[in-house]
């Protein structure tokens, strides 16, 4: 017996232009008609022709991920069936650009919904952080189209900023979101800050959106995807090509994340987390996205004795990134980083962290900060 979906048509708009309609079933979205290619989201409209796969890979991703701790409890407490419900009835708003869906024949305009200038619920954002809080959460809510495995929801302090917790047990990202960001204010690298704080007695990351009402952002993946690249190249690679190919050199940006991620040991740099920033009604390109999400950094997943044996060995296990190899790093000024390692010191004497643990993270940083000293003078001492 065949099962038939409801089946629900709305508009996708990008500010208070109708890019196409669209039907939602089961959490899927298909293509009926074009309406403005111009307005479809990044990578959905390759050689200005709208691709239905490409658009139903964008609605995918706008929701919160299967990977997200605690997602199955959310949703439970929440009352939806699905990630994909909620993204539904928060009408695929995101604090990350101007893209949403509105029911076919609505009159609501992009200054009626818009979480840069109307205030939200945060109600869902509670229950996301607090897994003793319950109900129906008002909508709509940006907190449904938020990706990434860790705990994370938008709040309202004057301009929307985000709140993200670490990973259970040991909640170590938090902390290296915030160091990272010492480093590059040291550094002169361009990035979003982020701030330490705690919430309901943990420790959470807090930095405030570097997008607007008028302003987006298009990551790697979206600007690569559509693009029919198919090279067996690195993604950044591609995102290098594609930012030339709009008269962008990103080269530098490039190797200056390359440098704290090298710094941090970063394991987490994928297509979705850098990228371009544009503006959506005139869809000029603005330049390259501060640097953003370094969390998955020091050897966070890994065990107190690995962290041990990587200061023993000196923290030099890893391998220089191709894009630094030949770079011109003579802009790295790493007198300015060794001041950081007390500043780090003091944010673990309030953490709650193991304090064998807590010990050797100053020490880690140490050591990576002299393998990047070797790396911009090769005649500089081995750590």
């Amino acid at each position: 017996m065949d099962i038939q979906c409801a089946v629900t048509t709305y508009e996708l708009m990008r500010l208070d232009d109708a890019a196409a309609i669209v039907d939602l079933a089961d959490g899927s979205m298909s293509l009926r008609e074009v309406l403005d290619a111009s307005a479809l989201p990044a990578g959905t409209a390759p050689g200005g022709g709208a691709d239905p796969w490409e658009l139903e890979v964008w609605w995918d991703e706008r929701r919160i991920p299967d990977s997200r701790e605690g997602i199955g409890s959310l949703l439970e407490r929440a009352g939806f069936g699905s990630p994909e419900e909620m993204t539904e009835a928060s009408m695929g708003l995101c604090v990350s650009d101007c893209h949403w869906i509105r029911p076919a024949g609505s009159r609501l305009g992009w200054d009626d919904v818009c979480p840069h200038r109307v205030p939200f619920p945060g109600d869902l954002g509670d229950m996301i952080m607090d897994e003793r809080l319950s109900g129906r959460p008002g909508m709509p809510s940006p907190d449904c189209a938020t990706d990434g495995a860790l705990r994370k929801r938008w709040t309202l302090r004057g301009r929307p900023v985000l709140v993200k917790a670490g990973r259970w047990p040991l909640m170590q990202e938090p902390l290296c979101e915030a160091v990272a960001s010492l480093a590059m204010d040291a550094l002169g690298i361009p990035h979003t800050g982020y701030d330490l704080e705690f919430t309901n007695g943990m420790p959470a990351s807090v930095c405030p959106a570097f997008t607007d009402g008028t302003t987006e952002l298009v990551t790697a993946g979206r600007l690569v995807s559509g693009r029919g690249d198919c090279r067996p190249v690195p993604t950044a690679q591609k995102f290098l090509d594609a930012c030339s190919v709009e008269g962008l050199d990103v080269s530098g940006h490039l190797e200056r994340m390359a440098v704290v991620d090298f710094l941090m040991m970063n394991t987490d740099r994928h297509s979705g987390n850098y990228g371009l920033l544009r503006d959506s009604e005139s869809g000029e390109w603005l330049g390259p996205a501060p640097v953003y999400d370094t969390g998955t950094s020091l050897m966070c997943g890994s065990s107190t004795d690995r962290i041990a044996d990587a200061v023993e060995n000196g923290a030099n296990g890893d391998a220089v990134p191709p894009i630094l190899r030949d770079a011109d790093l003579s802009w790295v000024d790493t007198e300015t980083l060794h001041g950081i390692v007390g500043r780090m010191e003091r944010m673990l004497r309030g953490y709650g962290m193991d304090p064998g643990r807590a010990g050797l993270l100053p020490r880690l940083l140490e050591c990576r900060i002299g393998r990047l000293e070797r790396l911009v003078s090769p005649s500089s001492p081995l750590p």
